[in-house]
């Protein structure tokens, strides 16, 4: 519904942005992405969460379209040539990419966005829309993230040393994000509180710039 403003009152709808916020949430591996955005989604009925689309094998306890959207390499490759992505990446022995028709609608619809991407996606992102909020989420140790990962129970002691390592290198990322939470297991609702209080504080920013896709 729109609103008949007053003249001195018309310039707030210069300033005010009616799309969504766009949050870019990264982070180590076990450091409790999923579990933060499964809190949010129960708490903040505006947010359209991103499902990812992978190649990577669905495992036993995954629900597809819900944690992640499981394709086969052809069915990928098929997806790039469509141009159907806003961004992909390889991981590991497996490629990710973010769904650019979904994330469009859910923003131009005024629901704020929240897409869970690796470090070297969100920085192709930020070069294409540095209109963005980029959030970093992470253990308070790397003594903590070890833990978690070992009580993970679906990774060998050789991939959870190459998690590590990964780790070590996307920390040096942070830099780059406008946002940090450290996330503990006992804080994860805490954690869930902090990133939808940064998704509102941007729903309110003044001159908050649209993307355009």
């Amino acid at each position: 519904m729109s609103i008949m403003r007053e003249p001195a009152w018309q310039i707030i709808d210069q300033y005010q942005c009616p799309q969504g916020a766009l949050v870019v949430l990264s982070g180590p591996g076990g450091a409790g992405k999923d579990t933060m955005v499964r809190i949010l989604k129960k708490t903040y009925t505006n947010l359209h969460y991103v499902v990812t689309v992978t190649t990577r094998p669905k495992r036993s306890d995954e629900i597809d379209w819900e944690h992640y959207h499981f394709v086969s390499d052809a069915e990928f490759d098929q997806l790039i040539a469509s141009d159907d992505f806003l961004e992909w990446v390889q991981f590991f022995d497996y490629r990710y990419g973010t769904p650019k028709k979904q994330v469009e609608k859910a923003l131009n619809s005024g629901r704020d966005v929240v897409l869970k991407i690796e470090t070297q996606g969100a920085a192709k992102l930020k070069e294409m829309m540095p209109q963005a909020v980029f959030v970093f989420l992470t253990t308070e140790s790397q003594a903590e993230l070890e833990k978690r990962l070992k009580q993970r129970g679906d990774l060998s002691p050789e991939r959870q040393h190459k998690r590590v390592a990964i780790a070590q290198t996307e920390m040096t990322k942070l830099p780059y994000y406008d946002y940090l939470i450290l996330n503990s297991n006992e804080e994860a609702f805490l954690a869930a509180e902090k990133l939808r209080y940064i998704i509102e504080a941007e729903r309110l920013r003044v001159g908050r710039k649209p993307i355009h896709f």
